[in-house]
């Protein structure tokens, strides 16, 4: 399945792909915002203002109920790549953080931002407690926090 193709077309599309289709969940919308998972894949997604998807989360690992997703990772990634090696793959990062603690959020893991295919944009949150990735995330630029 190639992620890069679903992020950044229409949102109302979800469900003629026919690798997703019939796994997605019923649009739900938050502050504004669609959401729509296939959490038998390890995969959410995310309308963007403009009616497009905007995010996609990849989870590697199983997490409040999503399964991890078995499929090939954007850019040549693994799910048992370190921080380093990740880094020697796509290069240096163009935002990064350390693994804090937010209040409400609780724990939050360390992650990269990467620029991958002009306005695309690539996080990788790492493994807490051992190396390896936990989620991928693809966005937009528009949707870049």
């Amino acid at each position: 399945m190639d992620l890069m193709r679903i992020l950044g077309s229409r949102f109302e599309a979800l469900g003629s792909v026919p690798e997703i289709e019939e796994f997605l969940t019923e649009p739900e919308t938050i502050l504004d915002r669609r959401y729509i998972s296939a959490e038998a894949l390890g995969l959410e997604f995310s309308e963007h203002e403009d009616g497009v998807v905007g995010v996609i989360h990849v989870f590697t690992e199983p997490q409040h109920g999503v399964h991890p997703f078995e499929g090939e990772l954007p850019c040549g990634l693994s799910s048992t790549m370190s921080r380093s090696e990740v880094r020697s793959l796509l290069g240096p990062p163009e935002s990064a953080g350390e693994a804090i603690t937010v209040p409400v959020l609780g724990d939050q893991p360390p992650w990269d931002r990467f620029v991958v295919a002009g306005d695309v944009y690539l996080h990788v949150s790492y493994r807490r407690e051992h190396p390896g990735i936990s989620r991928v995330t693809l966005m937009t630029e528009g949707c870049v926090p």
